[in-house]
């Protein structure tokens, strides 16, 4: 093999190697949650040493922050979809909890406990700087198309910029997908769910348009 070929064998296993790491984390952080996990876990789920690992992540915040910022990116990247189509405002909320729904690995509150409590400021400013790019900012553009259909109240009636609203719709979606229920008030409401026959995106999204509807009849 010449020099080059090997270079770029090199540069093949490398990346494969650090895409392994990358996925086995992501399925330990997202089931376990960034406290519970170590790197050495990490190492032995991919089937690599320590050494390896810390080639291409310096610590465990570092291998988190990688595992975020792709999940947000391939987030980012079926949101602005959604929002681009040209469908009612109700639909594309519809399928963005969908989405979300099905995307969420684990708890959206788990995870934006974890950036606030278990990231340096700086990480987290990162991080948070690349979820309001790529999950806030295609839902309220949902919501500004529902603001100037007049299905959803303007930001100056309830006192929400259109980012803010978008959080608002996000708290629905990580109160709809929370954890599998361990206590009977959460198991009542788990039942309660099932048993009216609602889809969790349609849940999501009249819970929302409860909190910021105009009061006017969906166009």
């Amino acid at each position: 093999m010449s020099e080059q070929g090997a270079t770029r064998s090199r540069e093949q296993h490398a990346e494969e190697t650090r895409a392994a790491i990358l996925r086995e984390a992501k399925r330990l952080f997202m089931e376990l949650g960034y406290r519970t996990v170590s790197t050495r876990m990490v190492a032995e789920a991919t089937g690599v040493t320590q050494p390896a690992l810390y080639h291409h992540f310096s610590g465990k915040e570092d291998l988190y922050v990688a595992v975020l910022m792709g999940e947000l990116d391939e987030m980012g990247k079926r949101l602005a979809a959604i929002a681009g189509q040209d469908e009612p405002v109700l639909v594309r909320l519809e399928r963005a909890a969908a989405y979300l729904v099905g995307r969420t690995h684990h708890n959206l509150a788990l995870m934006q406990h974890d950036i606030r409590t278990e990231l340096s400021d700086a990480k987290a400013a990162a991080v948070g700087a690349r979820f309001f790019a790529m999950v806030v900012g295609p839902i309220s553009r949902i919501i500004d198309a529902g603001v100037a259909v007049g299905i959803i109240a303007p930001p100056e009636d309830i006192g929400l910029a259109p980012a803010q609203m978008g959080l608002y719709f996000l708290h629905q979606v990580a109160f709809v997908t929370r954890p599998p229920a361990r206590t009977e008030h959460a198991r009542t409401f788990e039942r309660q769910i099932n048993a009216n026959g609602r889809s969790r995106e349609d849940l999501i999204v009249a819970l929302f348009m409860r909190g910021v509807g105009s009061g006017q009849p969906a166009s």
